[in-house]
């Protein structure tokens, strides 16, 4: 299987973002993700701004990375959503990367789990 991504989020746990994911779901649904696909979706993984746990799926969480504000002085969000499924490599627990979008808010119905 060949990544777009594979690098270590905030906790040191390796994650994934398969090219299938990237080009066949996240793009083809999201295309504005493609303009932060360098830079930005590295850091909310590695270094989120917050992370909450997904609101329906406990295995979930759900990386943010706060982006300027719009013209009318609204904050947008990069969300990453990982799913952490119990798979490891060298005892470590990995995560794949399941979609990318923006958020122009955050459901408060998530649970901060970090910081």
């Amino acid at each position: 299987m060949s990544f777009v991504l594979d690098l270590l989020d905030h906790l040191g746990r390796r994650v994934t973002l398969a090219e299938s994911t990237w080009f066949q779901k996240i793009l083809t649904k999201h295309p504005r993700v493609a303009n932060f696909g360098t830079v930005e979706i590295p850091r909310a993984v590695s270094t989120p701004d917050f992370v909450n746990l997904d609101k329906e799926y406990m295995e979930r969480a759900c990386h943010y990375l706060v982006l300027e504000a719009n013209s009318r002085g609204q904050h947008r969000f990069l969300k990453v959503v990982i799913e952490y499924n119990g798979g490891t490599t060298n005892g470590k627990v990995e995560g794949k990367v399941i979609s990318i979008y923006i958020a122009s808010r955050v459901p408060s119905s998530e649970v901060r789990i970090w910081p």
